[in-house]
């Protein structure tokens, strides 16, 4: 049986994303009409990539800064601060799927020195927040949900007048092959391989 996979959609909307400030009403951004679509330029070609990504969304060929990262020449000539919080707060995040493909959310931010530095996706890495009352870093999803509230928990050691917020969405719709556990031979199933990606980045303070 061959699976047909479909591109999955969604954007972060708390603390807004780069992309979708122009949504709200408040900042007079350049509109991006695809900003749920951030997703690495799709799977074949961050396949062809060897599985890296732009750490926004943008397809990780593209000449940095890429289009959604500071500096970029379309959407982001300098970050602008959208939420600020208190260190060690809890905080919900809200993303908004246009099209649900199961997977699991994660949510990671990185502090940067000035407006016009970017982040990087080791520092990201390195200060992935836990979902409140749940002991993990990851959000699993599940059909049928669309708007998504997600309670975070920021670190009490991190402050910042910048730091770079990252939502990435690994979704779970495809057919591929998993390792079982303690055995030489593979097992096919929906969610097994690799996974299409969707990114968001915002700008906040932690004080």
């Amino acid at each position: 049986m061959l699976w047909a996979s479909s591109d999955g959609h969604g954007r972060l909307l708390h603390p807004v994303c780069r992309a979708s400030m122009w949504r709200i009403g408040k900042y007079h951004t350049p509109r991006d009409f695809t900003d749920n679509q951030l997703y690495c330029g799709g799977l074949t070609h961050q396949k062809r990539m060897g599985g890296k990504c732009g750490i926004c969304g943008d397809p990780y060929d593209q000449r940095p800064p890429r289009a959604h990262e500071i500096g970029g020449a379309k959407f982001v000539k300098s970050a602008i601060i959208v939420e600020k919080y208190s260190k060690g707060a809890i905080i919900n995040a809200k993303v908004q799927l246009t099209a649900n493909h199961l997977g699991y959310f994660e949510f990671s931010i990185c502090p940067v020195h000035g407006m016009a530095a970017e982040a990087t996706q080791e520092c990201l890495d390195r200060h992935r927040l836990q979902v409140v009352g749940t002991g993990s870093t990851r959000y699993p999803i599940s059909g049928g949900m669309r708007m998504v509230i997600v309670p975070l928990q920021l670190p009490a050691s991190v402050t910042c007048k910048h730091c770079v917020f990252q939502w990435k969405y690994t979704a779970g719709n495809n057919w591929g092959y998993c390792s079982k556990s303690g055995k030489h031979r593979r097992i096919g199933r929906i969610g097994c391989g690799p996974q299409e990606h969707f990114f968001g980045c915002a700008d906040i303070a932690i004080f």
